[in-house]
């Protein structure tokens, strides 16, 4: 039981680091983006 409430609780900070770590490249590359069009 413990062992699988870890995996769960891994598996969700896995797919929570995923989401911010692509949310964070967009946003780099819209900003990039931006600052060479300047």
């Amino acid at each position: 039981m413990t062992t699988a409430i870890m995996l769960v609780v891994l598996l969700a900070l896995l797919a929570i680091m995923l989401v911010l770590i692509s949310h964070v490249g967009m946003i780099l590359q819209t900003w990039v983006g931006e600052r060479s069009m300047l």
